[in-house]
């Protein structure tokens, strides 16, 4: 429902949404069709690093571009820096593309999730992936010396 909490604050300062409920199909369709004056969509990227996520958001065309972002130089600086062989040289053209971004107010975070996770003392074979998913097929039980149990 954080739709409503939008709707409610955005009418504090003149902006009235209509909410519309879409089935999931809808919902994508419309993304990808820059259709949504408004949307809220969540994100979990696979690769935590700026430049894949700015290629996949920011970038002119990219399919998961749904905000049918443009911007000439930071496709400049994007194509740059996917050859860019240098560690140094190809942060800072990422630094640069992050600042066009948040200058043009591309998106707003709203939230980032801060996952806790606890596990018993029997298990192993946990480990926290970037992408914050589980992968439980990892784990296994161990002994109390931290031996696996077949």
């Amino acid at each position: 429902m954080i739709a409503v909490l939008f709707k409610e604050s955005l009418a504090k300062i003149g902006v009235n949404l209509t909410l519309r409920p879409l089935a999931s199909g809808q919902f994508m369709t419309a993304k990808l069709e820059h259709s949504l004056d408004f949307l809220v969509f969540n994100y979990q990227g696979w690769v935590h690093t700026g430049l894949y996520n700015i290629g996949r958001y920011f970038t002119t065309g990219a399919h998961t571009n749904y905000i049918g972002y443009k911007n000439e130089l930071l496709d400049e600086l994007y194509s740059q820096a996917v050859v860019e062989m240098d560690d140094s040289t190809r942060l800072e053209l990422v630094r640069q593309m992050q600042d066009i971004a948040v200058e043009d107010a591309v998106l707003i975070y709203v939230a980032q999730p801060d996952f806790q996770r606890a596990m018993r003392t029997d298990i192993g074979g946990y480990v926290t992936e970037g992408t914050l998913i589980d992968h439980l097929w990892m784990l296994y039980r161990v002994d109390e010396d931290g031996l696996v149990i077949p």
